[in-house]
């Protein structure tokens, strides 16, 4: 998982139980509790990685 804020890497993330991932599911987007707020999502893109 890599994870880009304004085009610069925030997280890197290498899953070590590869085998025990999930294949298929719901990916969700979280937000967290709190006042009243707008959130927006731009250019969101899912590729798998070599």
């Amino acid at each position: 998982l890599q994870h880009f804020i304004n085009g610069v890497a925030t997280a890197d993330v290498i899953d070590e139980q590869e085998s025990k991932a999930a294949k298929s599911g719901i990916l969700a987007l979280q937000l967290h509790a709190g006042p009243p707020m707008k959130i927006q999502f731009k250019n969101i893109r899912i590729k798998p990685l070599r």
